[in-house]
């Protein structure tokens, strides 16, 4: 005959249910903070992008759900073994938590030219941080939910919703900017391991104060053995509202004292000590050429100029205006504030360069505007974010609206750097598209040097009211003993015969698909809409 099974747990009490739906919540939003924390560890070395988040949230809902298959038969088993299973794992997941601060020392910062499949470089990086405490978490789902009670077992759900929204308005507001990542690591890891030892209240005095010292005892090496924060692999200088800051020495390359600012791995500014006038960013070098030959002389800057900048980056621009045109009145629009604290701490930003910074979003900056003096130049050279282009809210018609608004309408222009690829830029085509509804005249620079060396480059769309009264723009070189930067103006046939030939779209609040378009899918997407 075969054996009767056993009786299903009776329903835990007022305060069990309590203490299990604490430790079911804790649980739930330390997962969630060990997710954001990844990627911003990896944003280094791979950079926050598209990707890399798809690679972060696959590995951790696999290994969860991994886990929740092999903790199935721990709800087969009886009361205090459950206990012991679900709180065990916890702690063990807490544990690798701490591990994974070890782990990322050995991923290697030439990952990305391994030639993976896009989703598996961020995928293997981020098993090494989130893929043991999602597995050994999902071991516990099953022992847990049996713990609660078949009438409380729907309160699992809830529970991990509720604990991961939490989780994630920690992270966010809390955790990385008064803490750090590498830091909210370790607060995710404590919690798991609370949580733990909550569920090991159950299994019995001697397990639970045999685990527990066992476990405080284990968790006290791997921390020790675990690098500090301010040591830690590839650390963030400065953890901003929109991702790892980190700032570099350039002098070798450059051959002056200057230093780079980096945001999730991307380039996103310069700063030269002592020649603030010293634009070593391509891009930035041709926008200060523009703005000579526009609303200057050839040769010599303009007198005076009214200028926004949307994005601070290194606030080389606004520092070489500020040195070279006798009246300014510059405007920096940058959302992060982190980032203007680093310029100033590191990049040689100072109070004498006259800036009016505002530490807000960009349309509702330009938004409250209106009725304002209009302004000479409107340049957007905001930080690369995921998938490596600007946000998808700044390349709108309705975006660029705002900007036209802002604009002188004799000799306003408006100047947008744009990362995308060398052949077949359809970001670019479709910013253009975009920007001919409101500009008569809308120009594509290329870097020529770029052109044909590189398969990404950085290209300058310039809308405005008359063309530019030259087709190429001569840069200083970007290092002592390089050679001048030569840019040329795309023929405007060819880009219109590109856009046609690409349908790209109007790119609008309601439609902006600029990874699509960035990666190159936007053909196949097309394609497919039309079978």
């Amino acid at each position: 005959m075969s054996q009767p099974s056993p009786d299903p747990a009776p329903a835990p009490g007022t305060v069990r249910q309590l203490v299990l739906t604490l430790a079911g919540l804790a649980a739930a939003a330390a997962l969630a903070v060990l997710g954001v924390a990844a990627a911003r560890l990896l944003a280094p070395t791979i950079g926050l992008t598209a990707p890399t988040e798809a690679g972060v949230v696959g590995v951790l809902t696999a290994s969860l759900a991994l886990g929740c298959l092999f903790g199935g038969a721990g709800a087969r088993s009886g009361g205090r073994a459950r206990h012991a299973i679900a709180g065990l794992a916890l702690l063990a997941a807490g544990a690798t938590a701490i591990a994974g601060l070890v782990l990322i020392r050995w991923v290697p910062a030439d990952l990305t030219a391994l030639g993976l499949p896009p989703l598996m470089v961020p995928a293997l990086a981020a098993a090494a941080v989130v893929a043991a405490p999602a597995l050994l978490t999902g071991i516990a789902v099953a022992p847990f939910g049996a713990l609660l009670g078949a009438a409380a077992a729907g309160r699992l759900g809830a529970l991990a919703a509720v604990g991961a929204l939490t989780g994630l308005v920690a992270i966010d507001y809390w955790l990385i900017p008064t803490l750090g990542t590498a830091e909210a690591v370790r607060v995710a890891a404590g919690t798991l391991a609370g949580a733990g030892v909550l569920v090991l209240t159950g299994a019995g005095a001697f397990t639970f104060w045999l685990v527990v010292i066992g476990g405080a005892a284990a968790a006290a090496a791997v921390t020790m053995a675990a690098p500090p924060t301010d040591a830690a692999t590839r650390p963030c200088t400065v953890d901003g509202r929109r991702g790892c800051l980190v700032v570099t020495e350039t002098a070798a390359a450059t051959g002056r004292p200057t230093r780079a600012l980096f945001i999730n791995g991307h380039l996103i500014g310069i700063g030269d000590r002592d020649a603030p006038d010293r634009l070593h960013q391509a891009e930035l070098a041709m926008i200060d050429r523009l703005v000579s030959r526009r609303l200057g002389t050839p040769d010599r800057p303009p007198a005076a100029l009214t200028a926004i900048l949307i994005g601070g980056g290194a606030f080389a621009l606004p520092r070489a205006w500020a040195a070279t045109i006798p009246l300014t009145a510059l405007s920096v629009i940058e959302p992060d504030p982190a980032i203007t604290r680093i310029a100033r701490d590191a990049l040689w930003l100072t109070g004498a360069d006259g800036l009016a910074i505002h530490h807000r979003d960009p349309r509702r900056t330009l938004a409250a505007r209106e009725g304002a003096p209009p302004v000479d130049l409107v340049v957007a050279h905001p930080a690369r974010l995921a998938g490596g282009a600007p946000p998808p809210q700044l390349l709108t018609l309705e975006f660029a609206r705002l900007v036209e608004r802002q604009l002188d309408a004799e000799r306003g222009v408006y100047a947008l750097t744009l990362p995308d690829r060398v052949h077949t830029p359809l970001l670019v085509l479709a910013t253009v598209r975009t920007l001919r509804r409101l500009f008569r005249v809308v120009e594509v620079w290329v870097d020529s040097a770029a052109l044909f060396s590189a398969s990404e480059m950085t290209f300058v769309v310039v809308a405005a009211g008359r063309p530019t009264p030259t087709d190429r723009l001569v840069a200083p070189p970007a290092a002592d003993g390089a050679p001048e930067r030569l840019w040329k103006r795309w023929p405007d046939a060819t880009v219109l015969a590109d856009i046609r030939r690409t349908r790209v779209p109007l790119l609008t609040d309601n439609r902006a698909p600029v990874t699509a378009l960035q990666a190159g899918v936007w053909t196949w997407l097309a394609a497919g809409a039309d079978r």
